[in-house]
């Protein structure tokens, strides 16, 4: 890949990458992505499962919970908040729509539903809307996709749940909006320490980062980024030994990485937090318990850093 153009604002922030692009592959097993800011492929797509013999009462009752917390947000009441509140509303129309397909893992949608839901239905009729009432909803219905998450047998379906329990409960209270993304379809993952090198990947990139944005830090800044930089540095330590105990080999940093969000620098660290957010999917994924657990708590972790930089969560965060 040939190298970043030189920005003149970024000072010490400008980036090393020539060669990159080899390195990366063969580093973090990442096939055709040619660099650390592509999509996150950790598998092979299979075909489309088909549809469901029956319907599942986990997706029914998820569909049913999400049609319900949508219905939350007609006519929110707080001026400002209507583009967040649009938002969240697509976003919660796109898990109705999914998890009420016969082939909710087909990755497009389905002609066929077990369950027709109404998300402007109002269940919620005769109640005033609060912003209180929508974050208890949200909380109460993102703690239930997390309980399916944890208990699911399939993989992707581990993952699906996660998505939607890290999707929901982070848009739980007003914020950033939710990205619209394609809805998820079923994945081949590789194993468990191929998706925690590549969370540990992002690491190193994001305490790359850190180190060359010091260098253009006023006091108040360093101490903050300092504080950031050390807890980083744990979170990669904590990986590597955990790669190290299932027999695996710690993904080494790299000489220089190729940063999202050109033009927007001072919002870059939190473009690579939620990098990190979203590699922790396929870690729910691959995870037996209680690893499982602890790699969704991760998710959620770094989709609240993202979250306080001002970037929102896509609408089915794991998926890319």
């Amino acid at each position: 890949m040939p190298a970043a153009p030189r920005d003149p604002h970024l000072g010490r922030r400008e980036l090393v990458v020539g060669g990159f692009a080899a390195a990366l592959t063969g580093a973090l097993g990442l096939g055709g992505c040619s660099r650390l800011t592509d999509p996150v492929v950790h598998g092979t797509r299979s075909a489309p499962p088909g549809a469901q013999a029956a319907p599942r009462p986990s997706f029914l009752s998820g569909a049913a919970g999400a049609a319900d917390l949508r219905s939350r947000l007609q006519g929110w009441p707080t001026a400002g908040q209507t583009a967040w509140a649009d938002q969240v509303r697509s976003m919660l129309d796109a898990h109705v729509q999914l998890l009420s397909a016969k082939e909710p893992l087909a990755g497009l949608p389905s002609p066929e539903v077990w369950a027709t839901l109404d998300p402007s239905a109002s269940p919620t009729a005769g109640g005033s809307i609060t912003e209180a009432g929508f974050t208890t909803a949200a909380t109460a219905l993102a703690d239930t996709h997390q309980d399916t998450a944890l208990s699911a047998k399939d993989p992707s379906e581990a993952m699906l749940w996660a998505s939607l329990s890290v999707a929901t409960r982070l848009n739980a209270k007003p914020g950033p909006a939710p990205a619209p993304t394609d809805l998820p379809r079923t994945v081949e993952f590789g194993t468990e320490v191929e998706a925690r090198n590549v969370v540990l990947g992002y690491l190193h990139s994001l305490a790359q980062w850190l180190e060359l944005d010091l260098g253009d830090a006023n006091k108040v800044e360093e101490a903050l980024l300092n504080a950031r930089l050390r807890e980083v540095r744990a979170a990669i330590r904590a990986e590597q030994k955990v790669i190290r105990s299932l027999g695996g080999t710690p993904v080494a940093p790299l000489p220089g990485y190729s940063w999202p969000g050109p033009g927007e620098e001072e919002r870059t660290r939190f473009l690579i937090e939620r990098q990190v957010m979203e590699a922790w999917g396929p870690v729910v994924a691959t995870s037996p318990q209680p690893r499982r657990r602890q790699a969704l708590v991760q998710m959620l972790s770094w989709g609240r850093g993202a979250l306080a930089g001002g970037v929102g969560t896509s609408y089915f965060p794991g998926w890319v």
